[in-house]
């Protein structure tokens, strides 16, 4: 599967809204479900979202159809020069499982490292995502941590890990 992350643009908001308002999605994500109204998620999206600082927020399309199914970000690490957190989610539940997660991490990483010049890769993924453990470790990523996060079912454990641009380049 070959796949194309290009910024996001106000027109690719609406779709991240709704999926993002999915609670089974949270189920496979650290990250925890806010609940706002249309309005005020696209205010604020347009004002962090959109704007490509140092966090950097792509649109995650396949390349045969060019249409949005999800999202990368690399966001900045405070307190850690040249580090980027690496988040994904694929909103559109029918392409799920097909191999577009793991095109989209080799992606990130090529402009990660070699457009933006990390020196490393951090992410979180909870320990029960099998299949996404087993694309960040076949990338080379390391575990470096665990801890616990809350989700709709109670806490759950949550592995940290990092890939530098050293083991990159080796692999």
């Amino acid at each position: 599967m070959t796949v194309r992350l290009r910024p996001l643009r106000e027109a690719d908001l609406r779709p991240l809204y709704d999926w993002q308002r999915d609670p089974a999605l949270y189920d496979h994500l650290v990250g925890t479900q806010r609940d706002v109204t249309w309005d005020e998620a696209r205010a604020w999206m347009i004002r962090h979202w959109i704007p490509q600082d140092r966090d950097r927020r792509y649109a995650l399309c396949p390349a045969d159809s060019g249409e949005i199914v999800g999202a990368v970000y690399l966001l900045a690490v405070d307190g850690a020069q040249q580090a980027l957190a690496f988040h994904i989610f694929i909103g559109d539940r029918t392409q799920r499982a097909r191999g577009l997660g793991r095109a989209a991490l080799q992606e990130a990483l090529h402009i990660a490292f070699d457009d933006l010049g990390a020196e490393e890769i951090r992410l979180e993924v909870l320990a029960s995502n099998d299949r996404a453990r087993r694309i960040y470790d076949d990338a080379g990523f390391i575990e470096t941590g665990r801890r616990l996060v809350d989700k709709r079912s109670g806490p759950v454990e949550a592995v940290a890990m990092a890939l530098s641009r050293d083991a990159y380049r080796a692999r």
